[in-house]
């Protein structure tokens, strides 16, 4: 049985413009992250507010998903990947739609601070 995320995609593909490119499961997933971590920035579920390095932290890893998603696919019209139902689909599992993006963007902190290591190293006389 396929999904409700199945079926809005490809309903989705159906509707695009002749010549668009149809987005992959790899635009769908990133899409879904940024959307995932632009919504728990804007309203955590914890009840806490967010410090404004937690907030910069979530900032940078939606631009992140949002910049992969844009280098893959330019001509993506990301109306295809961020449909009102899609959205309201990854705020219902918003934990869940978390969980999966959480391993990426440790990696990328990683990546990250390493990147700066190697800055400052170079400016070092």
């Amino acid at each position: 049985m396929k999904s409700a995320f199945g079926l809005i995609a490809g309903a989705a593909l159906f509707a695009a413009p002749a010549g668009a490119k149809a987005p992959t499961g790899e635009d769908h997933r990133d899409a879904n992250c940024y959307v995932a971590l632009s919504l728990f920035a804007a309203s955590p579920r914890h009840g806490a507010p967010l410090s404004a390095e937690q907030r910069q932290a979530l900032d940078a890893g939606s631009n992140y998903f949002l910049g992969k998603l844009k280098g893959r696919s330019p001509d993506l019209d990301l109306a295809t990947v961020m449909t009102p139902v899609i959205i309201r689909d990854v705020l219902a599992n918003l934990p869940a739609q978390l969980d999966s993006c959480i391993p990426e963007t440790d990696a990328l902190e990683v990546t990250a601070n390493r990147a700066i290591d190697l800055i400052q190293a170079g400016l070092q006389p």
